[in-house]
C-alpha cells in the first residue's frame, strides 16, 4: 500500500480563530473519535495525542500553534513527530555522536600528522555507527507510527471540514481557505 508522504510541519492560513479551532477540534472529539484522541492545552500551543494507556514509544503526537494575523484569521502551524522526550533523546544522543566524530576527526588528524598510532579511527568509527544506528531507529520509528500518523491527518482535516495536512505539491498555501459548509 502507497503512503502519502508526509511532511512532519505545516503551515497554513485559515479564516477561523483560535476559539474557533478548539471548538471545531473538541466537536470532531465528542463526535467521532474512534481511537480515543485527547486535545491538550500547553501555553500557546494546541497538542493532540494518543492516550497514554495505547501509546507505545513511538506514537506520533500533533502539536498545533495558532496565531492572529493583522488581515484577519489565522496562520497555523503544525508539528507532527514523536513526544518531546523521545524528541530530546534523539537530538541529544545524535550530538553526542556528531561532537564524537568531530573529536576522533580532530584527533586522527593530529595522530596522523605526528606519526603517532591511528586509534582516533576507532573512535571515528563508532561515531558512524552510533549516527547509522540512529537514523535506522528513526526510520524504524516512523515506519511503525504511519498509520498513526494517518489517523491524526484524517482527524484534523475532518475537524476543519478540508484536506489542509497535504504534501505542499498538493495543495495551494496562497490564498486563505475558506471554510467548506
Amino acid at each position: 500500500m502507497a503512503y502519502a508522504p508526509f511532511h512532519p510541519r505545516f503551515r497554513f492560513r485559515i479564516r477561523e480563530d483560535r476559539e474557533t479551532i478548539e471548538s471545531l477540534i473538541g466537536a470532531q472529539i465528542k463526535a467521532n473519535n474512534p481511537a480515543d484522541l485527547r486535545l491538550r492545552k500547553v501555553r500557546e500551543k494546541l497538542v493532540l495525542r494518543f492516550p497514554s494507556n495505547t501509546s507505545r514509544i513511538w506514537t506520533p503526537q500533533l502539536v498545533m500553534e495558532v496565531r492572529a494575523r493583522k488581515e484577519g484569521g489565522s496562520e497555523l502551524y503544525a508539528f507532527m513527530g514523536p513526544s518531546y522526550p523521545i524528541w530530546r533523546f534523539f537530538r541529544t544522543i545524535l550530538k553526542l555522536c556528531v561532537g564524537m566524530g568531530v573529536i576522533a576527526f580532530i584527533l586522527l588528524f593530529f595522530q596522523g600528522a605526528n606519526g603517532l598510532g591511528t586509534w582516533g579511527s576507532y573512535l571515528l568509527m563508532a561515531s558512524l555507527a552510533c549516527g547509522l544506528f540512529l537514523y535506522f531507529l528513526s526510520e524504524e520509528g516512523k515506519r511503525r507510527s504511519r498509520n498513526e500518523m494517518e489517523l491524526l491527518k484524517t482527524f484534523m482535516d475532518d475537524a476543519l471540514g478540508r484536506e489542509l495536512f497535504q504534501p505542499e505539491e498538493r495543495r495551494k498555501t496562497s490564498g486563505v481557505l475558506q471554510r467548506s459548509t
